[in-house]
């Protein structure tokens, strides 16, 4: 049996005589992808972002806190997972009105309804470090185009602000730290300034050839008087030992000469035997030894002479007190006189603690001058470089147009395939 052959014009005439089916074919599947494309077409979802710059603080106090930080890429991570933190959300949305902004952090952590918002807004937000830079982007994906550009602006300045406030609080706990070091570094310095002065008090020291001097001296005189007291207690035993030979041994001597401390009451006694001998011998000129008033004045001289004895003697003692007294005395500034070389020593100790506390403490009140001065460079290093617009046109588009024209060519080629 022959076999027949169609060619291009034979389809033609076949798709021109069944045309009604082909283009009912491709109006139907043209019109159920249209519907199609709207039936599931997806919520428009809005994306924006804020871009924030982070700069190394400049400054001398800026510069102190960075240098205990760790490194500076690490930072900028902890940086953008700070910006959409929980803490960070909730005073954003305090900012837009979302949540109540007179409310307490534990107020909201207490209300379901805010704690679902701050999430939903949370969940809302990414950031990233855009490559290498020191730039950090604040994206925003919402249903709401404007909420999302209100939310990465909010979200953005907030941040530059708590930054702000943070690193100039910590200027202020810098400045009430070094305040504190230099009260006590004051304090110090005082009671060490103090010590020195009751050291230099108590041993009446001022220089170590003047103290030399002043004790010197002093041993010197002490000395004297010893061997005056020395010597008079001599004189004293050498006068009672000649009065028990001979009892007018003290006409021809005169105590006041002799001894080296006067004593009111020998020399009383001595003038009042001078008297009594005077009168004796002007009497013995007209009477015996026998007369009554010789006698008399005979026993006075005697009971005179036993009272100048008992006398020395009792001058004996207190000289022997007084001696021992400035013995001790002399101990004591030949001890001072020897240790002069150790106190040199412990005053130069104190000495030295007082200027180095000193030095501390004028070191400390310079570096806190300069700090109050300082105090107005106030650190900012969070700057925003792209505010967040309102985007135009959802990210997530839906394509009716595209589905359609497919479904209506699918359509056409059904439709020839079946005619």
């Amino acid at each position: 049996m022959t076999q027949y052959e169609l060619d291009f014009n034979d389809y033609w005439r076949i798709i021109k005589k069944k045309r009604l089916i082909v283009i009912l074919t491709a109006f139907m599947l043209t019109f159920f992808s249209l519907i199609f494309s709207i039936l599931n077409k997806p919520t428009p979802v809005y994306q924006t972002s804020a871009s924030l710059q982070i700069e190394r603080s400049t400054s001398l106090t800026g510069l102190y806190m960075q240098s205990i930080s760790w490194n500076y890429g690490d930072d900028l991570a902890t940086r953008a997972a700070v910006i959409k933190s929980y803490s960070m959300i909730e005073k954003a949305a305090k900012s837009l009105g979302i949540i109540d902004s007179n409310m307490t952090s534990s107020e909201i952590k207490e209300d379901q309804s805010s704690v679902s918002a701050i999430e939903r807004l949370k969940s809302r937000v990414t950031t990233e470090q855009e490559g290498f830079t020191n730039i950090i982007n604040i994206k925003v994906k919402d249903y709401d185009p404007i909420l999302t550009k209100d939310l990465a602006n909010a979200l953005a300045k907030i941040y530059q602000q708590e930054n702000f406030k943070q690193k100039n609080a910590q200027i202020q706990n810098s400045l009430k730290s070094l305040k504190l070091q230099l009260d006590n570094a004051e304090k110090e310095y005082r009671n060490d300034l103090l010590r020195l002065q009751e050291y230099r008090k108590v041993h009446r020291f001022i220089t170590i050839p003047e103290k030399s001097n002043r004790i010197s001296v002093k041993l010197t005189e002490n000395e004297e008087n010893l061997e005056k007291i020395k010597s008079d207690i001599k004189q004293i035993d050498k006068i009672l030992l000649r009065l028990q030979n001979n009892p007018d041994y003290l006409r021809f001597i005169s105590l006041d000469l002799i001894l080296n401390h006067q004593n009111v009451v020998l020399n009383g006694l001595q003038s009042q035997i001078d008297k009594i001998e005077n009168q004796i011998i002007e009497l013995s000129q007209y009477f015996t030894n026998e007369h009554p008033n010789i006698k008399t004045l005979i026993h006075q001289k005697k009971q005179t002479i036993n009272n100048i004895i008992s006398e020395l003697k009792a001058f004996k003692n207190s000289l022997q007190e007084l001696r021992l007294k400035d013995q001790q005395k002399w101990n004591s500034l030949n001890k001072d006189y020897e240790s002069l070389p150790l106190q040199s020593i412990e005053i130069q100790n104190l000495e030295q603690e007082v200027e180095t506390s000193r030095n501390i403490y004028q070191q400390l009140k310079i570096n806190y001058l300069q700090s109050i001065v300082k105090q107005s460079d106030v650190i900012q290093e969070v700057f925003i470089i792209r505010p967040a617009f309102t985007p135009s046109s959802p990210i997530n588009s839906t394509k009716i147009a595209p589905t359609t024209l497919a479904g209506m060519i699918i359509g056409i080629i059904f439709g020839i395939i079946l005619a």
